[in-house]
């Protein structure tokens, strides 16, 4: 069995104990069980879902303030998660169209809605090697 994965940016890990978020710490850190994070984790998902989608919408119609909107709203979510590599995406993207800068947001959009991709695989990951689901 091949225990490798790649995410965002070719890296290999390997999947038998690697995780690119520190969930336990979280969980540590709220003073919480992982279980108990299962239906926040769950939510997470759902909403990035919903974003990724008005995201996609908004570069579209070119509606630059609610994409800041929305982008604001990612960026908060991911700290609070400790989701860092999508945090400092969405940081970067989101002080560009603070700026006025709407020149890259087609590759950003596209970018942030594959690292929240590979972030719904690693979290659901995270939680069957702990006998959970979300």
């Amino acid at each position: 069995m091949n225990n490798k994965y790649y995410i965002a940016g070719g890296t290999v890990m390997d999947s038998r104990d690697t995780f690119r978020y520190d969930i336990d710490g979280l969980a540590e850190e709220l003073e919480i069980d992982v279980c108990s994070l299962t239906g926040l984790f769950s939510s997470f998902v759902n909403e990035m879902e919903i974003e990724v989608s008005e995201m996609s919408r908004l570069l579209m119609e070119k509606d630059w303030n609610n994409l800041e909107r929305v982008i604001h709203n990612i960026k908060g979510v991911c700290a609070n998660l400790t989701i860092d590599d999508v945090f400092r995406q969405a940081s970067e993207f989101h002080e560009k169209l603070k700026a006025g800068d709407s020149s890259e947001a087609a590759v950003y959009v596209e970018s942030i809605a594959q690292m929240l991709k590979n972030a719904e695989l690693d979290i659901k990951r995270y939680f069957s090697a702990k006998g959970l689901s979300i």
